[in-house]
């Protein structure tokens, strides 16, 4: 009979932990801010829902166009984890191409066109998840286009020559930074 206290009182105190490591599977989505193509190509908002226990489908849109991107992620460890990495696969913007083309009839004046490419991109990151219940998030992610290269297609189809800035655009937007929170 005296064992019996020894016997419920750690597994009462149990009862906190269990119910903690419950509360922080509870996550089913997040909503951030950040830059770079999966928040919309450049700056902007991002959501994510959780479709299964490490999956998640996602939506961004950028603040400075109307195009989302959307895709899938896999995240290879659990959702409660502090270092969370992850793949996954989204459609949306993948560049850009700003040009001036003379205005027909006017040899000398001049307008700003961009164009945006979209397309395919594969994504490699990770998350780090802290705070109380692992509730916010800082995401580092590189995301890389697949498929062939519209800008230089359209770049060829204006008469232009190659940019020399091409390659480093290409660099910068392929790097992903943001903060989420998890609700």
């Amino acid at each position: 009979m005296k064992a019996l206290p020894l016997v419920i009182f750690p597994l009462l105190l149990s009862l906190p932990l269990h119910a903690q490591e419950n509360q922080q599977n509870t996550s089913r989505g997040s909503v951030g801010i950040g830059g770079g193509m999966l928040y919309g190509f450049d700056a902007g908002l991002r959501a994510d829902y959780r479709v299964a226990e490490q999956v998640t489908a996602n939506i961004g849109m950028g603040f400075n166009n109307s195009t989302p991107t959307v895709g899938m992620q896999f995240h290879i460890r659990p959702q409660h984890k502090f270092w969370q990495p992850r793949v996954g696969l989204h459609y949306g913007i993948v560049d850009s191409l700003d040009v001036s083309l003379p205005v027909s009839g006017s040899s000398n004046t001049y307008y700003q066109k961009t164009y945006l490419f979209k397309g395919l991109m594969f994504e490699a990151g990770q998350s780090f998840n802290f705070g109380t219940a692992r509730r916010h998030g800082l995401d580092l992610t590189f995301t890389l286009r697949l498929g062939g290269d519209q800008k230089k297609e359209k770049r060829e189809e204006l008469g232009l020559g190659e940019g020399w800035f091409d390659n480093l655009g290409q660099t910068i937007n392929s790097f992903n930074l943001g903060y989420r929170y998890n609700y």
